[in-house]
């Protein structure tokens, strides 16, 4: 079983409230849910909730070969997207940038510059962290994905609702069950933190957030 903790960008000793669990099987997964969904389980003291997490929809290769955007996470507070720009342009014309909390979209006029930038800042240290660089994953069907985003939005306040635990983004510290270690994550896994730049601010021909 491998354990995915995500750390809080401003204290890494804290998660977010939250954390994914893969089994080696399905059914190993199904057994665990039902043990840990009874609402009789506590974990630091705090109610849990136990639910299947979404799945991620990969993109083929062809799809991916065209990705000009890079996905950058594990950012401090104190990174801003002027700097992210400063840096990145080194390597070739950037279009925009985009920093949302821990992570960034970067957006290169051309891919063989984006190919560059991430071979040469993955792993680098700015800010004093260590960041991760990737190619991003270009948007999916946006209607489904807001459809997985409210049914999501609903379960979980309904869960809530039902077991009165604690709200996910919560801080808890950060630590694993006896006997696992914890691998930590930098962003959310799902519909952002894995790279998606699906959502409207994020991709060519959406409208930015202020």
């Amino acid at each position: 079983m491998e354990v995915i903790i995500y750390s809080s960008p401003d204290d890494k000793k804290k998660n977010r409230g939250f954390c994914f669990l893969e089994y080696e099987s399905h059914k190993a997964a199904s057994l665990a849910k039902r043990r840990l969904g009874t609402g009789r389980i506590k974990v630091w003291g705090c109610d849990i909730i136990v639910d299947w997490a979404d799945p991620q929809e990969e993109p083929d290769e062809q799809t991916m070969s065209k990705v000009k955007v890079l996905y950058v996470r594990n950012l401090t507070q104190e990174i801003s997207e002027e700097k992210l720009k400063e840096t990145f342009e080194n390597f070739g014309k950037v279009e925009r940038v985009k920093k949302i909390k821990d992570y960034a979209f970067i957006h290169f006029e051309e891919r063989d510059h984006a190919i560059k930038a991430m071979e040469d800042l993955d792993g680098k240290e700015m800010g004093g962290s260590h960041i991760e660089v990737s190619l991003a994953k270009p948007p999916s069907d946006k209607k489904k994905k807001e459809e997985i985003l409210r049914a999501r939005e609903r379960r979980m306040m309904q869960m809530m609702q039902v077991r009165g635990g604690m709200m996910p983004g919560s801080a808890m510290p950060m630590r694993g069950p006896p006997g696992q270690t914890p691998r930590p994550g930098g962003g959310m896994r799902g519909a952002m933190g894995r790279g998606d730049y699906g959502w409207p601010w994020a991709w060519g021909g959406g409208t930015w957030p202020g």
